[in-house]
């Protein structure tokens, strides 16, 4: 966790608004009392993106996203752990992307 925060405080920029960044923890926390369910504050374009597995970039975070307004999106909990660090708008191929549980068991299954 403590990692993470790091993460966060680096990410965010000097003009990001505190206060913005703000409602949306807020209304993370209003639709799970709402609804019961949980949601999530989620970085559109994660903080710390997965590691290219190949290509000129192997080994290096191929995103880095801000912590900042433009880049949160309030979704259900359910669907940001299924998203995890390994989607963004305008990803690379997926070939440089970290494979998920998903992706393992696809290529598993295509090979038996």
């Amino acid at each position: 966790m403590a990692y993470r925060d790091a993460a966060k405080i680096q990410a965010t920029p000097a003009w990001a608004s505190k206060k913005k960044i703000g409602e949306f923890y807020k209304a993370a926390d209003f639709l799970g009392m709402v609804t019961g369910e949980y949601y999530h504050v989620d970085h559109i374009v994660p903080l710390l993106g997965p590691v290219a597995k190949s290509g000129p970039f192997k080994g290096e975070r191929i995103v880095c996203g801000l912590h900042c307004e433009a880049n949160l999106a309030v979704i259900p909990g359910s669907e940001n752990a299924a998203k995890g660090n390994r989607y963004w708008p305008d990803m690379p191929d997926e070939i440089y992307a970290t494979p998920g549980a998903e992706d393992i068991a696809e290529i598993l299954a295509s090979r038996a």
